[in-house]
């Protein structure tokens, strides 16, 4: 879990992206450090209380900067990238 709370302030301590997206992207740590690879759409933004549309705009506005993957449609995963 160490390695958890790095991530986590590594999200948070990050500048140049919205409370939205470090809010997706402390789902997507949280969801891998429990050993989920891919999360769903609709299942991911019911538990944030998004919509299913306004999760997936945050989560392509990531992609383009590269934090995050989309390997399957509907599923989105967190990119291999150094936080720190």
């Amino acid at each position: 879990m160490e390695n958890f709370n790095l991530l986590q302030y590594g999200i948070l301590s990050m500048e140049d992206i919205s409370p939205s997206e470090k809010l997706l992207m402390l789902q997507l740590a949280t969801s891998k450090s429990l050993g989920i690879e891919r999360l769903n759409v609709t299942t991911s933004a019911r538990q944030l209380g998004y919509t299913r549309n306004g999760w997936q705009k945050v989560a392509k506005r990531l992609i383009e900067r590269g934090f995050v993957n989309n390997p399957k449609r509907g599923y989105y995963e967190l990119a291999n990238t150094n936080l720190f």
